[in-house]
């Protein structure tokens, strides 16, 4: 016997594709639904409910190449601060060391540790040490002078305030992930509504479903020589990572891929599953598709897939299908 519980879950909550080629697919929808009813379908009262909710998704779609590109670059700054930060510790020891000899009680107040911990700063650590040698430097500030203080309390600053900004970006991006979620999960449901007041007026004639939804937009199939449905590997590459694909082809394959995330993803062919991401390795856009042969990859000599994700902060995913000639 059929499985009746799946007729109760939602087809929607399944769909995975971009948010571009998603919303494309809902506002579709919702022509058609509008166009259906011009013709006197009777879903007069779905209508409101699906302007609102597709309304509502549009908006919640965001600029994501912009956020991802400003967080990025607020990133930078705080990098940039800490390299500025390192630079001038090393410059300025030798005001130190004129004072205070190598590895003296005194010398130590500013690098308890060597010269080493500064050298091999990082986000973790910055905080602590900018704080250790503005303390020194103020213990000793006779010595030294005001100058030399002064100098790494603007670093400081600097660095609190480019940690304040990529913080604050990061908040942004993940409150317009969030609005996004919620409004997804609505309109998954009104066109699970929707579907469920037309299955009731159209019981017994799907074909009657194309004119209402175009199933097409978000999932593109491929079949073998049988007419069987090829299922794709699914690849997740996680943010400022390469990652190889599970999966073995020969010089005279064809593949398919399509970017479902909603982050560009850079692919290439490869002789080892850890090889750098090369200068050519091609772009494949948010919500885009490509076939490609498998010499084109390099094969036999490349015998691995790789795709690169250079977002800051999104995890990219990618479908990948073994076409059968």
């Amino acid at each position: 016997m059929i499985n009746l519980r799946r007729f109760l879950e939602s087809p929607f909550k399944k769909l995975k594709a971009s948010k571009s080629r998603l919303f494309k697919f809902y506002n579709d929808h919702l022509s058609r639904l509008k166009r259906a009813v011009a013709n006197g379908e009777p879903f007069d009262s779905l209508l409101t409910p699906t302007q609102t909710a597709v309304t509502n998704l549009k908006a919640s779609m965001g600029d994501k190449s912009s956020s991802s590109a400003m967080e990025e670059s607020k990133t930078s700054t705080v990098d940039n601060v800490i390299k500025w930060f390192k630079r001038t510790i090393i410059l300025r020891e030798a005001n130190i060391l004129v004072l205070f000899p190598l590895n003296s009680d005194t010398y130590k107040e500013f690098f308890p540790h060597g010269r080493a911990e500064y050298t091999k700063i990082n986000k973790t650590t910055a905080e602590n040490l900018m704080w250790q040698i503005i303390k020194a430097i103020t213990n000793h500030k006779a010595e030294l002078g005001q100058a030399l203080l002064d100098e790494f309390i603007s670093i400081q600053t600097a660095y609190d305030k480019a940690r304040d900004e990529q913080s604050q970006q990061k908040e942004e991006t993940s409150t317009q992930r969030i609005s996004w979620d919620v409004n997804l999960d609505i309109m998954e449901e009104q066109a699970f509504q929707n579907l469920l007041s037309i299955a009731k007026v159209h019981s017994g004639n799907p074909k009657k479903i194309s004119l209402f939804f175009d199933e097409r937009i978000v999932k593109l199939h491929h079949y073998n020589k049988e007419g069987e449905i090829i299922l794709p590997y699914n690849l997740k590459i996680a943010a400022k990572t390469t990652k190889a694909a599970l999966i073995s082809f020969s010089v005279d394959d064809k593949l398919y891929f399509y970017n479902i995330s909603d982050v560009s993803l850079f692919y290439f062919g490869a002789p080892s599953a850890d090889t750098p991401t090369p200068a050519i390795a091609i772009e494949l856009p948010a919500g885009e598709s490509i076939e490609v042969t498998a010499a084109s990859l390099g094969a036999p000599i490349n015998k691995y897939l790789l795709f690169t994700n250079t977002d800051a902060s999104e995890e990219g995913e990618v479908e990948i299908t073994l076409l059968d000639e």
